[in-house]
């Protein structure tokens, strides 16, 4: 795990979507974790996608003196999740790359999503991701669910679709975190029908460089 200090549908202009609950987002963060679910680039010449190039972005507003983690999490592949809820009730600590994911979240005090629409839902790897906080919150003594309430979540996504189509994918993420009774910070979305779309958008580029302070 590396620190950096440093669609289907129809194209259609994307939109950006803020949401804030105070005018300075990132008093008392200490640790931002940006948890990237991103495709494998075949382009000839491999360069970052839509969604990261808008994540990067995003990022510069960040304060250099603060923890900054980006984990991609096709790097760190987990099983399919086995649902055990009704049968032992209960999961061993988890090993493995889960452990890893595990502990990099409970490290961090803000946990960034950055992923692009994929079928209107979320890609495979974060799903896998999300589905493992099932497991996480019923290993004996972990203390997953109070640890998950005092962080703070925000979203960076892109899509070839409307900002309409990319509704189910967010509203998704912000159930997940609402669960928890953690604060959602905000989302941001760019337009991805092709390579560099994100920051070709004046808008969209504005709202990146805004999205982490004001």
């Amino acid at each position: 795990m590396g620190r950096d200090h440093c669609g289907i549908p129809p194209p259609a202009r994307a939109a950006v979507a803020r949401e804030s609950t105070g005018p300075s987002f990132l008093v008392n963060a200490t640790h931002i974790l940006l948890c990237a679910s991103l495709p494998v680039s075949h382009r000839k010449c491999p360069a970052r996608g839509n969604t990261e190039q808008l994540a990067r972005q995003a990022a510069q507003g960040i304060p250099d003196q603060m923890d900054t983690t980006w984990l991609r999490l096709r790097d760190y592949p987990l099983q399919p999740f086995e649902d055990w809820r009704h049968t032992t009730g209960v999961y061993p600590q988890p090993e493995g790359h889960a452990r890893t994911l595990l502990d990099a979240t409970m490290a961090a005090s803000d946990i960034v999503f950055v992923a692009p629409v994929y079928w209107y839902s979320v890609p495979t790897d974060l799903k896998r991701y999300l589905d493992e906080w099932s497991a996480w919150l019923r290993v004996p003594d972990l203390g997953f669910r109070q640890g998950m309430h005092s962080k703070r979540f925000w979203t960076i996504a892109t899509s070839a679709g409307t900002p309409e189509q990319a509704r189910p994918m967010l509203e998704s993420i912000r159930l997940c975190v609402s669960y928890f009774g953690a604060p959602f910070m905000g989302e941001l979305l760019g337009n991805g029908s092709k390579p560099g779309d994100s920051l070709n958008d004046p808008v969209v580029r504005d709202a990146a460089q805004r999205f982490f302070h004001q």
